[in-house]
C-alpha cells in the first residue's frame, strides 16, 4: 500500500523516504523530525472530535517537531452543482 501511495505522488526532484515504523504515531513522527527537513502530516486523523481543524498528532508535531511541519488538509467535498461545470457567483 505504501509503495502504491508513494509511486501516484509527483515528487520531482524532491527526496521522500518510506519507512514503516512502529510505535505511537506522535513519538515516531516527533523522532523523525530530529533528522529531516520537513515533516507533513495530514491535519487529522480519525478520532472523534470530527469538528476539530487539528488532531492530537498534527498538533504536537506542530508545537514540537525539530524541523518544519507542513499540516495538509483534505479537499473539500465538491458539491452537485460544482461538479458539472455551473458554478453559483
Amino acid at each position: 500500500m505504501q509503495t502504491a501511495a508513494l509511486k501516484s505522488v509527483d515528487t520531482e526532484s524532491v527526496s521522500v523516504i518510506g519507512d514503516v515504523v512502529q510505535g505511537p504515531a506522535v513519538t515516531v513522527l516527533l523522532r523523525a523530525s530530529k533528522d529531516a527537513d520537513l515533516l507533513v502530516v495530514g491535519s487529522r486523523g480519525y478520532g472523534g472530535f470530527t469538528g476539530l481543524l487539528l488532531g492530537s498528532v498534527s498538533t504536537q508535531a506542530v508545537h514540537h517537531a525539530d524541523c518544519p511541519v507542513l499540516v495538509v488538509r483534505p479537499r473539500p467535498k465538491a458539491h452537485a452543482h460544482e461538479t458539472d461545470g455551473h458554478h453559483d457567483r
